[in-house]
């Protein structure tokens, strides 16, 4: 199962790349002499666009099985079992904390698509943890999930 990124998130990416991909254009167009800066503005522009498809091929989160995977930047990925969470509580930021004995994941609902935040706090409410330290056990049903944030 892929839990999505927002599309707003994602999609800055691309324009961020197409804007310094023009940037770039447009400095070796309407300089007589270009200078090294041009190349810069190709660099970030591809390195904005690798970062768009990266993301919207992979994702934010992926559960196969019984792990639960954040996708990060150009392959970096953190991994936790679901069966081995211990805790799962949210920070004064925002971010949710799923704890194991062995690792913490930090996953950000401000890249998550509201529908998104209720697929995956009806997943982590199922976990067998108990309530007291399951901050997804307080919601009754999925719409209180989207309106906590």
């Amino acid at each position: 199962m892929t839990i999505y990124l927002n599309k707003r998130s994602l999609y800055t990416n691309l324009f961020m790349g197409l804007l310094w991909t023009l940037m770039g254009t447009g400095h070796f167009i309407l300089n007589d002499k270009p200078h090294w800066f041009g190349a810069g503005y190709y660099i970030v522009g591809s390195l904005e666009l690798a970062l768009f498809f990266y993301n919207y091929k992979h994702q934010y989160l992926r559960i196969d099985g019984d792990i639960l995977i954040k996708n990060k930047t150009f392959g970096f990925r953190n991994k936790i079992l679901l069966s081995e969470i211990k805790e799962i509580k949210m920070k004064s930021t925002g971010d949710y904390l799923l704890k194991s004995d062995y690792q913490t994941l930090k996953i950000d609902p401000k890249f998550l698509e509201p529908k998104e935040i209720n697929k995956l706090g009806t997943i982590l409410k199922d976990l067998d943890i108990p309530e007291e330290l399951n901050y997804f056990s307080k919601f009754k049903n999925k719409s209180e999930l989207t309106t906590s944030n």
